[in-house]
């Protein structure tokens, strides 16, 4: 159990590679806390399993593109677990939509989750890693998408993949001016 004694957070950690992640920290022995958009239901099991591990498990509803739901997100873990040492940006959206049929609206949405909230939750969990000075982790998970792309998934990977890559400052640049304070940042891509 090298994670024992240690709170995570997972974005998004109520599906897919998230829940892995959650459930993966929870064996190692760490608590874990998760955000959800909408699954409530796959949030609940993921915290059912996570104590069923023997560790503690929060799950909270939060919109990471909103900074209000981001600072009421990290306040509700940090006051049910403690502390925050390990966040892994996970959370985000993808619009399915050829490029000349996506809408603003589409894009809008991605960018807000898949760019702004990385920043904010990682801005907001760095900020108590350094009042508390915990040397945390800080990992921006990106998607496989941010290197080679696909068609139909326009915002998703625009700009070299910029929407989904999160490491635009607010993993690299961010994590070097935070690191010498509390936590070190870092992006790893999953396969989809």
């Amino acid at each position: 159990m090298r994670l024992r004694d240690k709170v995570a957070l997972v974005t998004g950690g109520s599906r897919g590679n998230g829940r892995a992640i959650a459930l993966g920290l929870a064996r190692e022995g760490a608590d874990v806390a998760i955000s959800y958009a909408q699954a409530a239901t796959a949030a609940d099991e993921v915290v059912a399993e996570t104590r069923a591990l023997g560790r503690r498990g929060v799950a909270v509803p939060a919109d990471t593109g909103r900074r209000a739901d981001v600072e009421r997100l990290v306040a509700r873990v940090v006051e049910e677990l403690g502390r925050i040492d390990i966040l892994f940006n996970n959370g985000g959206v993808l619009t399915r939509a050829p490029f000349l049929e996506t809408s603003e609206e589409a894009w809008d949405r991605v960018m807000d989750v898949n760019l702004k909230g990385y920043f904010l939750v990682g801005q907001a969990v760095a900020r108590t890693m350094v009042e508390r000075r915990i040397a945390g982790s800080i990992v921006n998970v990106s998607s496989v998408y941010a290197q080679r792309g696909a068609a139909g998934v326009t915002p998703y990977v625009d700009r070299g993949g910029r929407g989904r890559r999160r490491d635009t400052g607010a993993g690299s640049a961010g994590g070097r001016r935070a690191g010498r304070h509390g936590p070190a940042c870092g992006r790893r891509a999953t396969g989809g």
